[in-house]
C-alpha cells in the first residue's frame, strides 16, 4: 500500500483509517466489496462542503 491507508499501522501498532480507506481496498487490494459505499460518502462530503459554514459554526460552539 501506498502511504498510511487503510489498514497500515501506526507506531502504536494500531490499524490506521483514513477517509480513502475504501479506495485503497478498491485499488491497492482489488477488493470491490465497499464499492456501494462510494455514493454515498460523495453524497456526505458534498453535504459537509454546502454546509460548512453552519458545520464550522457548530464545532466552534462545542469547543
Amino acid at each position: 500500500m501506498r502511504g498510511r491507508t487503510a489498514g497500515s499501522h501506526t507506531s502504536t501498532g494500531r490499524a490506521a483509517r483514513s477517509d480513502f480507506w475504501q479506495l485503497a481496498f478498491h485499488y491497492d487490494r482489488d477488493d470491490r466489496s465497499c464499492e456501494h459505499l462510494f455514493l454515498p460518502t460523495e453524497r456526505l462530503l458534498a453535504w459537509w462542503t454546502e454546509h460548512r459554514v453552519a458545520v464550522r459554526h457548530a464545532f466552534a460552539a462545542m469547543a
